[in-house]
């Protein structure tokens, strides 16, 4: 039972104890919270989830947030902040999904209770590390190879090993082949169409629902996040400030450029043309002509230390929030311990 303090409080009375209005804050708490935060989406203008040490809930938009679990199932104690990113995925107000080592956890109720559902390990060498659902019956998940179910992760088919890069070259990018090969991203815009984004900068394509994969891109740089508005409309962003962008499904992608050389960790979009991507030494940048142009955001009252922001998410038009933290081991190198922090916007990411 939480105290009557934690019950249902603003965010950063939870964190910071520094009142009711959200601001930018390194917000290092006690021991067994002070991890950084890794997820943080809204399925609706109203409902959304920020995931980390607890699992926090909003249902009016990010006016008020509410404690629902503190520690276990939902949450996330990460001391690299990177580890974690792709872990989690809510699918609506009601049904979330969690990876946890190698077992998929499910919430019907937004988030208040989790039940085991798969354990895959028998021809999986390499742990499950990365998933995505289309709607809550429909999803895939990679590891050594790729699944596939129809019932919402009751039952999972085997469709085709996890396409595999050049050991050289992920050797020459100093990217550790089982990292790059067995923890791919996936998206998919419908049931045959997805794509699969690798930390060796190669994306793939599949249009038969993931039973084969065609090889269509390479970034040239480690991929960290894609995110797809609709069915053709896609982002990827990566190290060193890469983004790219696709307008026919992934078939084709074209570089742009942007304003940092930092890596970039996330990125989100609330309609084809405005959108904002995050990462490293607190970094912002965002566009409203659907990343021909980016622009770096304005920060308030930035950290000595600024902060890993590893995930972001738009309840609308104007009102975003992102996440993150300074893990144990950070751009800044090893810190004597672990921090964390969530920004937000009302101005559609000019200023934070």
């Amino acid at each position: 039972m939480y105290s009557m303090k934690l019950q249902v409080v603003t965010v950063l009375s939870i964190f910071c104890g520094f009142g009711l209005t959200l601001s930018l804050r390194s917000c290092a708490s006690d021991s067994n919270n002070s991890d950084p935060y890794v997820h943080v989406q809204f399925v609706t203008s109203s409902v959304g989830w920020i995931v980390g040490p607890r699992l926090l809930q909003t249902t009016d938009g990010g006016k008020n947030w509410k404690i629902i679990q503190d520690g276990g199932s939902g949450t996330v104690a990460s001391e690299t902040v990177v580890d974690d990113l792709h872990k989690f995925q809510f699918i609506n107000s009601e049904v979330g999904i969690a990876w946890d080592g190698d077992v998929f956890r499910r919430t019907s109720d937004g988030g208040r209770t989790w039940q085991e559902s798969l354990s895959i390990s028998a021809d999986n060498e390499q742990q499950l590390a990365s998933f995505f659902f289309l709607n809550t019956t429909q999803g895939w998940i990679a590891g050594k190879n790729v699944y596939y179910t129809a019932d919402g992760g009751q039952n999972w088919k085997r469709l085709a090993p996890t396409p595999t890069g050049d050991y050289r070259h992920q050797r020459e990018m100093r990217v550790a082949p089982e990292l790059a090969n067995y923890r791919p991203l996936l998206r998919f815009a419908t049931a045959k169409d997805g794509v699969m984004a690798k930390l060796d900068g190669m994306v793939h394509l599949t249009n038969d629902g993931g039973i084969t994969w065609q090889y269509v891109f390479d970034a040239g740089k480690p991929l960290r996040d894609v995110f797809f508005y609709d069915g053709s409309n896609g982002w990827l962003v990566g190290n060193a400030g890469l983004v790219a962008r696709t307008r026919n499904a992934g078939r084709t992608w074209t570089h742009m450029t942007t304003p940092t050389t930092n890596d970039l960790l996330a990125v989100h979009f609330i309609n084809p043309k405005s959108g904002c991507a995050v990462g490293a030494n607190c970094t912002i940048i965002c566009t409203i002509d659907g990343g021909t142009t980016w622009n770096s955001a304005s920060i308030k009252s930035l950290p000595a230390m600024p902060p890993l922001l590893a995930s972001v998410s738009f309840a609308d038009e104007l009102n975003g929030w992102a996440v993150g933290g300074l893990g144990m081991e950070s751009s800044w190198g090893l810190i004597p311990s672990s921090s964390n922090i969530i920004l937000t916007t009302k101005d559609g990411g000019k200023t934070w």
